[in-house]
């Protein structure tokens, strides 16, 4: 029992280290490009623009994920196969190597490079994609690994990745997206709002006042899942992140924040705020296992201390 609570307590921190040390930008890429051209063969197969085409597509992308975790534990053990896991999943490396590329690029444009006029901002961009990758990859992933472990981590990551495949708002996957998209959606939903309130924790402003603002922005922004992230990071930089809504029939966008746009300097700021987030996710998962063990010792004494129930003597 205590070795169960040990690896749990233990297990977040070392993903967080292998994800700096094992994988890079080329490596993260390249599975990235394996399991698209999987999942493009298996939709090509399955394709019916029905809501059991769309689960049938599920289950399928899925299953490849489900068998290599069971895989790797049988070779390395629960606590080898959630440390490779974590290290394969958890953003935070990938995400660090994409934003300081696209700060050093848009440095040398010069100083109006990442403050572009109009709604168009390289910067802003970086920003939005800093926010996005924190929530998803790292907080998700770390969340999944240290609730459910290797394999709920795996499925995790498929069906972030089943779900940007199948897209609900295209036409021909009106009905085909709906289980694949509904299921990103769902499994979104927590490690957003927890990457949210760690975001508007590691800023330098009251945490309860920044949240209170994202949630405000949250509700009028189309996305039940990035909105709220999004408005974290705008209020926590001070800065503006998405664009107004533009009339027509392309897909409509909405500002959070303030009306300062973003310049070249937020990026690196946004990516700071991410890592001390990312720290503080850690943790508050370690001290939610530390507080269950704490339970779980403290129950059995509990149990030993109450006097043995006695049965009713016959009538």
């Amino acid at each position: 029992m205590r070795a169960v609570w040990l690896r749990r307590l233990l297990v977040v921190p070392a993903a967080l280290v292998l994800d700096s040390l094992a994988l890079g930008l080329g490596e993260r890429e390249s599975l990235a490009k394996d399991y698209e051209r999987i999942l493009h063969f298996a939709e090509e197969i399955l394709w019916t623009d029905t809501i059991f085409g769309g689960i049938r597509f599920a289950m399928a992308g899925a299953a490849l994920p489900f068998l290599a975790g069971r895989a790797v534990r049988l070779a390395l053990g629960d606590f080898g196969s959630e440390a490779v896991a974590g290290a394969a999943c958890v953003g935070l490396g990938h995400m660090r190597e994409r934003a300081v590329a696209s700060a050093a690029a848009l440095e040398q444009e010069g100083p109006g490079g990442g403050a572009a006029p109009g709604d168009v901002s390289p910067a802003r961009a970086a920003v939005e994609s800093i926010a996005t990758s924190f929530a998803q990859d790292v907080c998700g992933s770390l969340l999944y690994l240290n609730v459910a472990g290797a394999d709920g981590l795996l499925a995790y990551a498929a069906a972030k990745a089943i779900g940007a495949r199948a897209k609900h708002a295209e036409p021909s996957n009106a009905r085909f997206g709906v289980v694949p998209g509904g299921l990103g959606i769902a499994l979104g939903w927590l490690p957003s709002r927890a990457g949210a309130l760690a975001v508007c924790a590691a800023a330098q402003a009251p945490t309860l006042t920044l949240y209170a603002k994202a949630r405000r922005d949250a509700m009028a922004h189309p996305s039940p899942n990035a909105g709220i992230v999004l408005a974290a990071f705008a209020h926590a930089l001070g800065i503006g992140l998405g664009a107004d809504t533009v009339p027509g029939p392309g897909p409509s966008r909405y500002r959070v924040g303030t009306q300062v746009a973003a310049a070249t300097v937020d990026i690196r700021r946004a990516l700071a705020l991410a890592e001390r987030a990312a720290v503080l996710m850690a943790f508050w998962l370690m001290a939610a296992d530390a507080g269950l063990w704490l339970l779980a010792q403290r129950r059995p004494r509990v149990c030993a201390g109450r006097p043995p129930a006695r049965r009713p003597s016959p009538p």
